[in-house]
């Protein structure tokens, strides 16, 4: 899986470039009963947070991930997992 990266925002969908705060990924949609592997909380830096090294472990379409900070969560658009070559 590439780099992700989940943006704290304001009311008017702007970065709160001031933002340091844990930001959580968890599998939402599971069509393939995978597990996420990795890395899955870091600390935003500049409003944004960095997530390298994730893996799903099974293949399926229309997963998507959920980003949680605080009380606050926001799904991803759905995305596929092939299996490996």
């Amino acid at each position: 899986m590439s780099a992700i990266r989940v943006h704290l925002l304001n009311s008017r969908s702007g970065v709160i470039i001031t933002a340091t705060d844990a930001v959580t990924l968890s599998i939402g949609n599971n069509p393939g009963n995978g597990t996420l592997s990795g890395t899955t909380t870091v600390n935003a830096v500049n409003g944004s947070a960095r997530f390298e090294g994730l893996s799903i472990s099974a293949p399926g379409s229309d997963y998507t991930l959920v980003g949680t900070s605080g009380m606050v969560s926001k799904e991803s658009r759905p995305f596929i997992v092939d299996s490996a070559p």
